[in-house]
């Protein structure tokens, strides 16, 4: 089709194409307007037809700045053409998978708004069942959100439904398994998935097959998103439990209910003062409780004076220090260096445990004590050990940007150190994790040295070597 024209649009050429629709990118032929343009296939019958005429008409008549805005549509003998607005940025699916990993909280929830905010507006419409799942909903490149067109098309999830669509059956909520036809409260049970979703960076059940995850859907409570990411608060797994409740009547009455619980984390209020509390009354006349000033601060300052002449006038003990390092014994020093970084190390594991103690747990989890190495950043850190920027900077309290000493202590959450066993090779090891061995040997700097001339190449072997297996990964 690339060069056809579609109405006023000129097609450059296919963006994506599956069993329901083609998607192309075109411009319009006077204003160099970019589009998007779909194709869909007819549907089969006259009541498919008339049901997906009616979602056209209700999609046309939805404006909204983070829904994408319908254009035009367009039936001939063979296709249905629907033009949409062009938004540049990536799928939310995508985001997380190549870009964030499990989104920061505050971060997920002003994304998470902006979809709720999208949704409260179809339900107002009477739009209800829609496929919500990550690849329906799009980030541009300045952050804001966008909901897709087929998002809120019933017609064409309850197709993709059918067919078992990996990505639909994962996000279907139990009233779609037992083919109640959908409402408000079916829809907030799938977008609490979808909050699961983005704080955790992986579904519950995405290695099962349909039955399995049907049956799980029905009669199991989701899983609690803190044991694939222990750093979401309670407070926030309080609502994913609410949100996707079994019983509809329990979940959240709107998107804007589910908002607002959203909200009160975030913004939290401050505490207002018991009415009942007798206060002082208030005696003293204009300037006087200022009167004395001048006389309290003499005599604060004088009683300072005071106290520190006796203590320096004390005799000092005197120490005999076996601890004489020559200057110019480098060696000596770092080892003291290391002595202390080590001490240092100890110390910040165990305050980080002792914080964070009502999520991570040693078994479970473990805290790794990184030596920054020469012009390494934050950001360089949390890439390598695949975490979010977000969560480094929270649990080693610093500012995103701070500039990093070579030999400083960064903290790092991992899964767990793995002390590796006889002959045991890096796909044994990424095999009995769940992890790529190639991972691996990103994260533990696993890269045979240079050989010498005429040196024969030997296996690698890493008995009794300590791996880091990182935090982002499956149960």
């Amino acid at each position: 089709m690339t060069g056809e024209k579609i109405l006023n649009y000129r097609i450059e050429n296919l963006t994506e194409e599956n069993q329901l629709y083609r998607s192309f990118l075109a411009t319009h032929t006077q204003f160099s307007k970019k589009v998007v343009i779909k194709t869909l296939k007819n549907p089969q019958n006259a009541t498919e037809k008339a049901e997906f005429e009616e979602e056209i008409k209700k999609l046309s008549r939805i404006q909204h700045p983070n829904i994408i805005t319908l254009y035009d549509h367009l039936e001939t003998d063979h296709d249905f053409y629907l033009v949409f607005e062009h938004i540049e940025g990536r799928s939310l699916g995508e985001y997380i998978r190549k870009f964030s990993g499990p989104i920061p909280e505050k971060k997920a929830i002003q994304f998470f708004i902006k979809i709720l905010d999208a949704f409260d507006l179809a339900h107002h419409k009477a739009i209800y069942g829609g496929a919500i799942n990550p690849s329906n909903i799009i980030i541009a490149k300045d952050e804001s959100i966008k909901v897709l067109d087929l998002a809120f098309s019933k017609l064409y999830n309850h197709k993709n439904f059918q067919q078992k669509d990996r990505e639909t059956c994962l996000f279907a909520n139990p009233e779609q398994f037992s083919e109640l036809p959908p409402d408000s409260q079916s829809d907030i049970y799938t977008l609490g998935i979808l909050l699961f979703y983005m704080l955790t960076a992986q579904h519950p059940y995405e290695d099962l097959g349909f039955e399995d995850i049907r049956n799980k859907a029905l009669k199991e409570t989701l899983p609690d998103a803190r044991k694939y990411y222990p750093v979401i608060s309670t407070e926030i797994q309080t609502i994913i439990s609410k949100a996707t409740s079994k019983n509809p009547a329990e979940r959240f009455k709107s998107c804007q209910d589910f908002k607002e619980a959203l909200l009160n984390i975030s913004s939290p209020q401050t505490p207002k003062l018991a009415q009942n509390v007798d206060l002082p009354p208030v005696t003293s006349e204009p300037g006087q409780r200022f009167a004395n000033a001048p006389l309290i601060v003499f005599l604060s300052l004088l009683g300072v004076l005071i106290f520190m002449i006796i203590i320096y006038s004390r005799p000092r003990p005197q120490y005999q220090s076996s601890i004489l390092l020559d200057i110019k014994n480098q060696t000596e020093i770092r080892q003291r260096q290391d002595s202390i970084a080590q001490a240092q190390a100890k110390k910040a594991v165990e305050d980080s445990i002792r914080i964070f103690g009502s999520t991570i747990t040693e078994e479970d989890n473990q805290i790794y004590f990184h030596k920054v190495e020469r012009g390494e950043t934050l950001d360089k850190i949390a890439k390598r050990f695949y975490l979010p920027l977000d969560t480094l900077v929270q649990l080693n309290d610093i500012s995103p940007k701070e500039k990093l000493k070579a030999r400083q202590g960064i903290k790092v959450l991992v899964k767990t150190i793995y002390k590796v066993k006889g002959e045991e090779t890096l796909a044994q090891i990424g095999d009995k994790f769940k992890i790529s061995p190639f991972i691996l040997k990103e994260v533990n700097q696993l890269y045979p040295q240079p050989l010498e001339p005429g040196e024969i190449p030997k296996p690698l072997i890493y008995e009794g070597k300590n791996i880091i297996i990182p935090f982002m990964l499956k149960k």
